[in-house]
């Protein structure tokens, strides 16, 4: 369920959502009121570079926080 206090989302026109998608990997269709989609968790740093993708939900935890903390310590 969404709560406004632990998600935050972003939308913007279908053109900029399809090259973002398409960027990452991402396809999504519409089946009837709903979205599918394939999973895509991106890590991007704060320079606003894409770091890495990972791919589907198999991904262990600490992959993540590793890469998060790369990204987080990357100045340049």
């Amino acid at each position: 369920r969404y709560d406004p206090n632990r998600w935050t989302l972003a939308t913007g026109e279908m053109v900029e959502i399809d090259a973002l998608t398409e960027q990452l990997g991402l396809m999504f269709g519409r089946d009837g009121q709903f979205f599918n989609h394939n999973l895509r968790t991106a890590i991007i740093d704060s320079r606003g570079r894409l770091r890495r993708i990972f791919v589907g939900n198999e991904w262990k935890a600490e992959d993540f926080v590793a890469e998060m903390i790369r990204a987080a310590a990357e100045r340049e």
